[in-house]
């Protein structure tokens, strides 16, 4: 066996055991959701305690959406085989996703129904979470816990949305290397019915590699809220 195979090898089980990771967890009510938001308030500055106390009020006003949470990358491939096999678009983000404004009016634009033209027609979407070490390698402390912003997006996202968690990324696998595998193993790597979410000034390689799992430029799409654009670090106290 030649050492690129035996590579291979090596890298599909890996591959296959990060597939079958599942995160058990309760997921949190709205009371107890409110109580973290309000946990984090001496965190935030005066955008940031703004910002979630709309979160939290959305939280109560609305019905709780349709969302599919799944607890591994396995199962989240069996809900994205299902709605591909079905008319319209899907909308497909990774990210920390810490509730910053820019995620949460992207959606509230697409509960309201507003005709625009990028988001009338998303049926659903389909959001890969990441967790905490993820945020610390960025250089700060994350908000929430995993478990806390699964339960969030329950809450949040759009009806027939798929939630599932990105699990850690091995060191042994580049960034690159390992979204376009996620992106493969579900389906959606250069599928023509899947639309890639960013933001407005994702660094160039981050644009760049949406542009290299999608199915053509038109199927990305990047949008952020705010002049410049607002990012979860703008909420936090300096």
């Amino acid at each position: 066996m030649s050492v690129s195979q035996s590579e291979r090898e090596r890298r599909g089980e890996l591959f296959d055991s990060l597939a079958k990771q599942r995160y058990e967890f309760e997921l949190l009510s709205v009371s107890e959701l409110a109580q973290v938001l309000r946990a984090i308030h001496p965190r935030l500055n005066e955008l940031g305690r703004k910002s979630f106390i709309d979160v939290e009020e959305l939280m109560y006003l609305q019905d709780p959406p349709e969302v599919t949470w799944a607890p591994s990358l396995e199962e989240a491939r069996e809900a994205t085989g299902r709605i591909l096999e079905t008319p319209g678009f899907v909308g497909y983000v990774t990210g920390a996703l810490e509730m910053g404004p820019h995620h949460k009016m992207i959606l509230e634009m697409v509960l309201d129904g507003l005709s625009l033209r990028t988001y009338w027609w998303m049926d659903t979407f389909v959001m890969g979470i990441e967790g905490e070490e993820y945020v610390r390698a960025k250089g700060r402390e994350p908000l929430f816990s995993l478990q806390e912003k699964i339960s969030l997006w329950k809450r949040l996202a759009l009806d027939r949305s798929i939630l599932f968690a990105v699990p850690p990324k091995p060191e042994v696998i580049s960034a690159n290397d390992y979204y376009d595998w996620i992106a493969l193993y579900l389906g959606f790597f250069r599928h023509p019915k899947v639309y890639y979410f960013g933001s407005e000034d994702d660094p160039r390689e981050i644009v760049e590699a949406h542009h290299h799992r999608a199915f053509s430029p038109s199927r990305v799409l990047h949008r952020s809220f705010g002049n410049p654009p607002i990012h979860t670090s703008d909420l936090l106290v300096e």
